[in-house]
């Protein structure tokens, strides 16, 4: 009898930890609301967040998921009615910034602009400064607490995604840039207020407005792994269905030579047929050719920079196509 006991006591055993397990590995994060701005604010997700456009906001034809992305010119913003956003969460959304902006530039918000507003705010820049640091701003009345990344992260004028997950328990913040994690310091303030009005591109009271686009903002009801966000930023399938993610054969290769005069080679590889730009920016920023612009097939294809009446100095270039953005350096020296 006690033998029979002990092996019922170690089945009951084995099975609270596979069920435990089952529940660790099941518990994916779901969508609770995406805003893609194909031209509308409508909630994608089904769940009926619909936003609201205002102070002069549109739609534009640059965009990085779909047919169009929301533009703003430092005034407008998008308000989505009150959402509860639970204790954990993760929001992602792609960006693209203006050039020579100086000052908070609001990404998403619940709250009002000030030091201990309770809730939260994700922007780029710290006040009255240019210096590209990407931080998420959390206070609950009585205290605050900043998660950052370095200064120099964030890139002007270029198609950017950004990820963050929110834990009010445990109060702490991850903050994933172009799918890496980019977090300089992870701490965060501790239960502040996740229900409430949504505001998009500003604070409250257009407080910090975005200055640029914004493009597929989704928030998840709970905490996102830096595989699920590289998943979301290369839009290949929906976190709650892991099993259809597919390779990723997207690449932008290294120009050669690198080194260059005056002439230099850039490969790429497309994953599928797209929508293609290849663009070449000098160390400014500035646009300074367009080597492809239109639909290109699946495969490897190359493109020729010739900078023969360019100055010598480090110039940028970057590949848009429908699911992906990136950008490399490459040096003219005459």
């Amino acid at each position: 009898m006690k033998k029979l006991l002990r092996i019922i006591l170690r089945a009951g055993i084995a099975l609270f930890f596979i069920s435990s397990l089952y529940q660790q590995v099941s518990a994916q994060p779901t969508l609770l609301a995406q805003w893609k701005f194909d031209g509308d604010s409508t909630d994608a997700s089904g769940n009926g967040h619909d936003g609201t456009l205002g102070g002069g906001a549109t739609y534009d034809s640059d965009a990085m998921q779909g047919s169009q992305s929301l533009i703003l010119d430092g005034t407008g913003y998008v308000t989505i009615d009150s959402m509860d956003l639970g204790e954990e969460f993760s929001i992602t959304a792609w960006v693209q910034l203006d050039f020579d902006l100086t000052d908070i530039q609001t990404i998403i918000a619940n709250c009002a602009g000030g030091a201990l507003v309770d809730g939260f705010k994700i922007y780029v820049n710290d006040w009255e400064t240019a210096n590209h640091r990407i931080r998420v701003e959390a206070a609950n009345e009585t205290s605050r607490k900043d998660a950052t990344t370095a200064e120099s992260v964030f890139e002007e004028g270029f198609w950017n995604h950004i990820a963050v997950t929110f834990n009010t328990i445990e109060g702490t913040s991850t903050i994933y840039y172009n799918g890496e994690d980019a977090t300089d310091d992870g701490v965060s303030a501790m239960d502040y207020k996740t229900q409430g009005d949504i505001w998009i591109g500003a604070m409250y009271d257009i407080n910090y407005p975005w200055t640029g686009r914004i493009d597929d903002v989704r928030i998840y009801d709970g905490i996102l792994t830096e595989e699920d966000v590289y998943t979301i930023m290369n839009d290949i399938t929906a976190v709650e269905e892991p099993e259809a993610v597919m390779p990723v054969q997207y690449a932008l290769g290294e120009n050669y030579p690198n080194p260059f005069n005056p002439t230099t080679i850039i490969p790429y590889t497309l994953s599928k047929t797209s929508k293609v730009r290849l663009e070449i920016f000098d160390h400014l920023g500035r646009s300074v050719s367009v080597l492809v612009n239109g639909e290109q097939s699946q495969g490897t294809h190359e493109a020729v920079f010739n900078a023969q009446n360019m100055a010598s100095g480090i110039y940028y270039y970057q590949l848009t196509t429908d699911s992906h953005v990136d950008t490399k350096k490459m040096v003219y020296i005459k």
